[in-house]
């Protein structure tokens, strides 16, 4: 069985992945399409999920990798 530690690097890993993934759906040029409006809403849902469970069992943001991270702003209207 793997050690907890490499549990952690897998997890820091995805969430690291899912942020990146999560940023670049939100600067899309194709930003109101419907696709783009469900990834975001799909990576809002994984990613404040994470940090809701990191709260719960105090793990800090920065620990799992999302240190200055809001999925709000993943539900915020962009203008322009």
């Amino acid at each position: 069985m793997a050690e907890q530690i490499d549990y952690q690097v897998v997890l820091q890993e995805v969430l690291a992945k899912a942020r990146r993934a999560a940023e670049s759906a939100n600067s899309n040029d194709d930003y109101h399409h419907h696709y783009h409006q469900g990834l975001r809403m799909a990576y809002y849902d994984i990613l404040s999920f994470a940090l809701d469970q990191g709260m719960a069992f105090d793990v800090s943001a920065a620990d799992l990798g999302l240190a200055g991270f809001d999925p709000v702003d993943m539900l915020r209207e962009r203008t322009g």
